[in-house]
């Protein structure tokens, strides 16, 4: 690793500590903060080497898409369960208490807002690197379809043709999940 690389590496550290925590709030009491804090160094020291600044993207942006998916990645690698399987495991586990109604309806809500927001993330993971990274530019970096074109070397209608067919693409599977939350 050179020393531009390293430079980068020490100054973004605390990005890494920081969506770690993030993900940790959503993972269960025995998974160690470091361990998600080591994974995410190793994203990020990928990012300084793999980013490429003549394509015109934010190394904040990259560098966070890429920790991200390296603590996702590794805590994937660790565990035994399927996603599905871990979801039918956390429904075994949950304590059979009778409830009020009202509090029983406002608690379903809830896990399927939580179900539906892991699903969508879900969904990102699976879409190609090319279609996220157009999704990343444009709903959180607030980039033009024409600014997007010209990162990627594609037309500004292209990038259209894209957006169109992966919002199409997640508004079925997200309905579809809704029906099956619904039943």
């Amino acid at each position: 690793m050179n020393k531009e690389h390293e430079e980068l590496v020490l100054q973004y550290l605390p990005l890494v500590r920081s969506i770690a925590k993030n993900i940790r709030k959503r993972l269960p009491s025995n998974i160690e903060l470091d361990d998600l804090v080591s994974a995410g160094t190793l994203g990020l020291i990928d990012a300084s080497q793999k980013f490429d600044a003549s394509t015109g993207y934010k190394f904040n942006t990259y560098a966070q898409y890429r920790i991200h998916g390296a603590i996702l990645d590794e805590l994937r690698k660790a565990d035994h369960l399927s996603r599905r399987e871990r979801k039918i495991q956390k429904g075994l586990d949950a304590p059979e208490t009778v409830k009020p109604k009202a509090v029983y309806e406002t608690e379903v809500v809830k896990d399927r807002d939580v179900l539906l927001t892991d699903y969508v993330a879900g969904l990102l993971d699976i879409l190609p690197e090319r279609n996220r990274l157009i999704i990343l530019l444009y709903y959180y970096e607030n980039r033009t379809e024409l600014e997007i074109g010209k990162m990627l070397k594609i037309t500004e209608s292209r990038v259209s043709q894209i957006l169109t067919s992966i919002r199409r693409r997640l508004k079925r599977k997200i309905k579809y999940k809704m029906l099956s939350l619904i039943d």
